[in-house]
């Protein structure tokens, strides 16, 4: 039964915390904590009572103010100290309370957190001697008797009351009774409501006007660029257009969208399971180093990041070779599929540790590893990637300057040379021709010899 339900009875002035049992439970169960708890911890004070609605049975748990400050200096609980003792918090002590501020008023010394504190401390070291039983449940020596039974079901719950003196303070103190909150209220209702049906009309004298009152938006909207299909002429505006029958969009999704989503789905499920299986390995090995114990999780994010680019470049292709006429239906898809590859690509793992293994602290180191794996990835790419994209970039230019130079330079000194060797022949007087005599070679450049 919720605590709900127990807020409707008749408030007990001296109850700091509430115990809850099932409806089913007998009176031997009953009977039987509630003189442990009388003969364990004789400080507490306990009431029995019945909720004739539910028939369930409740222990309705607090202690004296003497008892309460014996339970604060066991617990080390820190307290006010007076101005003339020096002031600043301390342990508490009974040896010395005299030196505490507030410790002559029972009523305001502690706050009802502090009583509940305590009486929870006292509740929790509760423990079994050896051989107590309750029932099939066998206890241990020294076992905590108040968390087994709640483990096990026979308590329901154990939760803390408000005290109804504070709860009328704040009740006070916290609500508003200002009138210009309520002025400002129907102030907003009024003018939404009018703001909304001014647009409506507007809208519809604007629709009117531009002849668009009647017409879907989809007569509107402009097809995409990338829209293919056969030339027709349309049975509603007798102009030419391009048509994709949708029984090929149909015919694509079943064959090859669907199926290759579910690979998608079923790829990242056994790569889940099998990071698991590695991590059940790694812990089974007793001397591997800590931080190895964390492979498997780290592999895990490597590959969920990886794959989410991954699924979102199979998204877009789906998308596209589904070929949608309007830009509207095209991102409606798009959405579907990105969200769904990223939803269960990221939160599969989440959702298995939380709901099927319930084992919080595994969840805790995963998606820890999940959150410092995608701020990496991110910042990576937006910081780290462009830098060096901006790097290669310019050493490329440098490159191309330096080996564009060197080819100029290259080709100048060739030129000089043979500019050089014409200059020469050019001035070179050529010798009479004499019958059988060689040609010079500053000549033979020049004039190449025939034959």
């Amino acid at each position: 039964m919720s605590h709900k339900a127990w807020m409707k009875t008749v408030p007990t002035e001296n109850c700091d915390v509430l115990m809850t049992f099932p409806d089913s439970t007998d009176d031997h169960t009953l009977l039987w904590l509630l003189n442990h708890i009388r003969l364990g911890i004789p400080e507490l004070i306990v009431q029995v009572r019945h909720h004739k609605h539910t028939r369930a049975y409740a222990f309705f748990v607090t202690a004296t103010y003497e008892s309460l400050l014996r339970g604060a200096d066991e617990i080390g609980l820190r307290k006010p100290v007076k101005a003339e003792f020096g002031g600043g918090m301390r342990s508490f002590s009974c040896e010395e309370d005299y030196i505490y501020e507030n410790i002559e008023n029972e009523l305001y010394f502690f706050t009802s957190q502090e009583r509940q504190n305590i009486i929870r401390y006292w509740l929790e070291n509760l423990r079994a001697k050896q051989g107590e039983a309750l029932h099939n449940i066998h206890f241990l020596e020294g076992q905590p008797i108040i968390p087994e039974l709640a483990a096990r079901g026979v308590i329901q719950q154990v939760f803390p009351l408000h005290e109804q003196r504070i709860l009328k303070r704040l009740m006070k103190s916290w609500t508003s009774q200002d009138i210009c909150c309520v002025v400002f209220a129907i102030f907003n209702v009024v003018w939404s409501t009018l703001f909304l049906e001014e647009w409506k009309r507007r809208g519809a004298e604007f629709a009117y006007k531009w002849g668009t009152l009647d017409t879907p938006a989809e007569s509107i909207e402009e097809p995409r660029p990338q829209f293919r299909g056969v030339k027709r002429i349309s049975p509603v505006t007798s102009a030419e257009e391009f048509y994709y029958p949708p029984w090929k969009r149909l015919l694509f999704q079943c064959l090859v969208s669907l199926p290759v989503c579910l690979a998608c789905l079923s790829f990242v499920f056994l790569v889940m399971l099998g990071c698991f299986q590695l991590q059940e390995l790694v812990l089974s090995v007793k001397e591997l180093p800590r931080i190895l114990r964390f492979l498997p999780k780290i592999v895990l994010a490597v590959i969920v990041t990886t794959c989410d680019e991954v699924y979102k470049k199979i998204a877009y292709w789906l998308n596209d070779m589904e070929n949608y006429r309007l830009q509207s239906a095209y991102e409606k898809h798009l959405i579907i599929k990105i969200v769904l590859f990223q939803f269960v690509n990221s939160y599969l793992s989440l959702f298995y540790i939380g709901f099927y293994l319930k084992d919080m602290e595994r969840l805790k180191e995963l998606l820890l590893i999940f959150s410092l794996s995608q701020s990496l990835v991110r910042q990576l790419k937006e910081a780290l990637l462009p830098f060096i994209l901006l790097h290669l970039h310019l050493s490329l230019i440098f490159l191309k300057g330096l080996l564009g130079f060197c080819w100029r330079l290259g080709v100048s000194k060739v030129g000089a040379g043979r500019a050089g060797a014409v200059h020469a022949a050019v001035n070179t007087p050529i010798p009479d021709p004499t019958p059988g005599a060689p040609i010079p070679d500053s000549v033979a450049h020049v004039w190449p010899t025939s034959g």
